[in-house]
């Protein structure tokens, strides 16, 4: 019976393929035999080998050139494009950025080499786990692989196979990377790499500004002066008899030095309610339009000065404990802002998140509403899929159809993130939620706190404004922003018109 992801216990007796379970323990080893006995003897302790097992694998998995993943428990398959065949059928959206596959000979493991380290760890997301349509598979097993040696780099199970003419691993945006594979033996260093690149380019190889390839790989990276240089030597290189296979692909990470460090903020020490509005401590100055259940107010330090919380009235934890009532006027709240948005700020549409998990304190429910420029309208819902992946959040699409409704109740899975996009069209404002989605998970489970604000800030361009408290303005600052807000609003709020 397989193991569950990484060591998780296991699911009945004793054997996992590429690992071996202590059935009387419930640990694991990967060196392929039984130690009954004495076996252990002169060994380390079993729980300081696993110990140092996880260091490595976490110093393996910090280091953002590997791009290499060990997989395991795929059964009895010893062809690499028939593994290949059932990952891509198992997860459609990982054949483009998968560089090459290698299953050693006699083996039941194979390692998967990436175009990048943000592709590599979301097929780690993806894959770990799954059961794949194969002779005697069980539940694969995912972790990060070290790189390849470099006396392996050269031969020819290390390029990626032929695919029939190159194919985008990251869509063409507006980037300066090419990944370029396929390379001959004599090409497979940095310098081999960039003499191959000048022969084929010509005139064009002088906008080419960085060539690099990750330690032990058969593929590289090249770096041009501009978008259209790239779009100019891809265009020279992708061609049917051309010797090198190339992509668009990701620009080199910035080193963590050069990093701009996020601030970090004093957790707030107030232990009542922020948005009761009966609490001595709300901050009523914020506060830009009451109706019957719930009101409209301004957030302290928000994204920009139409960024907007919409609160009940009364104090409750989640939308699914909301009434029919409260419901109907958060989505008139909702209505209103999505034409005043599309109308007063330039087509703009919106997004609305919510989240509801564990939190220090008392915890009342709100939704977040942000607008969302024009030119990021048919990028937005993707964005917010990629960036909920790396953190394992795996959102869910809602129905659009009952927009009123609030989420259904799910026993066991009861914390949540909830987003919702209304975006216009050709023929004017949303005047309904046009995509929802929802990550579901257990009480105790990580849902980053200000996971929604971050990405909206980075879509924005502006990511040092991922936190509250880096955005905050004096208090005469906020009460002058609530009255333009108002003002703004008034001809569009629809909750005010009884």
């Amino acid at each position: 019976a397989p193991m569950g992801p990484r060591g998780a216990g296991p699911r009945g007796a004793g054997f996992d393929v590429g690992g071996i379970v202590n059935a009387a323990a419930g640990t694991r080893t990967d060196h392929g035999m039984f130690f009954f006995g004495d076996g252990d003897r002169g060994r380390d302790p079993p729980q300081r080998k696993r110990r140092r097992q996880r260091e490595e694998e976490d110093s393996v998995a910090e280091d953002e050139e590997n791009c290499t993943l060990f997989l395991s428990g795929f059964g009895d398959v010893t062809s690499a494009d028939l593994l290949r065949s059932a990952l891509s059928q198992a997860i459609p959206g990982l054949e483009p950025s998968l560089a090459s596959l290698r299953v050693p000979p006699g083996k039941p493991y194979a390692f998967l080499d990436f175009s990048s380290h943000e592709a590599a760890k979301e097929a780690l997301y993806g894959l770990d786990g799954l059961r794949l349509a194969l002779p005697n598979a069980g539940h694969l097993s995912v972790r990060w692989g070290k790189a390849r040696p470099p006396a392996a780099a050269g031969s020819a199970s290390g390029a990626p196979p032929t695919e029939g003419g190159a194919r985008s691993a990251v869509e063409e945006g507006d980037g300066n990377t090419l990944f370029v594979a396929g390379l001959r033996d004599d090409a497979v260093t940095p310098e081999g790499l960039e003499a191959s690149l000048r022969r084929l380019l010509g005139d064009q190889a002088t906008t080419m500004q960085e060539v690099r390839m990750p330690p032990g790989k058969a593929y590289g990276f090249v770096e041009f002066a501009s978008h259209d240089a790239a779009k100019a030597a891809f265009s020279l290189l992708d061609q049917p008899d051309a010797p090198l296979q190339v992509r668009w692909g990701k620009a080199r990470p910035v080193p963590a030095e050069d990093r701009p460090k996020r601030p970090r903020f004093e957790a707030d020490s107030r232990k009542d309610c922020w948005f009761c509005l009966a609490s001595p401590t709300c901050e009523t100055h914020l506060v830009g339009g009451i109706a019957t259940e719930v009101y409209l107010t301004l957030p302290k330090g928000g994204l920009t000065p139409h960024h907007v919380l919409l609160v009940p009235i009364n104090h409750v934890g989640s939308q699914v404990d909301l009434s029919p009532t409260e419901l109907r006027e958060l989505y008139q709240f909702k209505t209103s802002l999505a034409r005043f948005f599309y109308q007063g700020l330039q087509g703009s549409g919106m997004v609305v998140f919510e989240r509801f998990a564990d939190t220090k304190g008392t915890y009342h429910m709100h939704q977040q509403i942000v607008p969302v420029d024009p030119k990021h309208l048919r990028s937005v819902v993707d964005i917010f899929k990629q960036e909920g992946r790396p953190r394992g959040m795996r959102f869910a699409e809602l129905p659009v159809n009952d927009p009123e409704a609030a989420l259904p109740d799910e026993p066991g899975n009861e914390h949540y993130f909830f987003v919702e996009f209304w975006l216009p069209d050709e023929q004017g404002a949303a005047g309904a939620p046009t995509n929802r989605l929802v990550y579901r998970c257990a009480p105790g489970s990580r849902i980053p706190i200000q996971f929604g604000r971050e990405v909206m800030a980075n879509l924005m361009g502006a990511p040092e404004r991922g936190h509250w408290k880096a955005c905050q303005v004096p208090k005469d600052e906020e009460a002058r922003m609530t009255e333009a807000f108002k003002q703004e609003f008034a001809p569009y709020d629809s909750t005010q018109a009884q």
